[in-house]
């Protein structure tokens, strides 16, 4: 009597604690259009003035191409913010002679100076 009442009282323990602790899913959630700028413990690059970037890394971060990159609420800016590229202009005609044209130069502010070119004497933009 003693054995079926065993096996009874094991099957019934089996019942209640069941197979083991529920399943959990370890996979990252799926990223939306919206969260594709911000993300998390990573590093994040934004395109500046031609081929150009700036970088960050942290917990949090986010980057908008042109502007800058925040990293942990620091916002870390394009260093040519709005500035026109030294490139577009460097050598080309220009008036009046000594005006300045503020520009960006491998990601670094600069300024070009109207002024006359040596060999033929024409007025273009030279670097300072």
């Amino acid at each position: 009597m003693r054995l079926p009442m065993a096996v009874m009282m094991t099957c019934a323990a089996l019942f209640f604690l069941g197979c083991g602790a529920p399943e959990t899913d370890d996979s990252p959630a799926p990223v939306s259009e919206d969260d594709r700028g911000v993300t998390q413990f990573g590093t994040c690059t934004a395109l500046c003035n031609g081929a150009a970037s700036v970088s960050c890394s942290g917990t949090t971060c986010s980057s908008t191409d042109g502007q800058g990159v925040t990293c942990d609420g620091v916002f870390k800016a394009c260093a040519c913010s709005g500035l026109p590229l030294c490139a577009q202009y460097a050598g080309k005609s220009c008036s009046p002679l000594y005006s300045r044209l503020a520009c960006c130069n491998n990601n670094n502010p600069d300024e070009l100076v109207c002024s006359t070119n040596g060999v033929s004497g024409a007025l273009t933009w030279l670097f300072w």
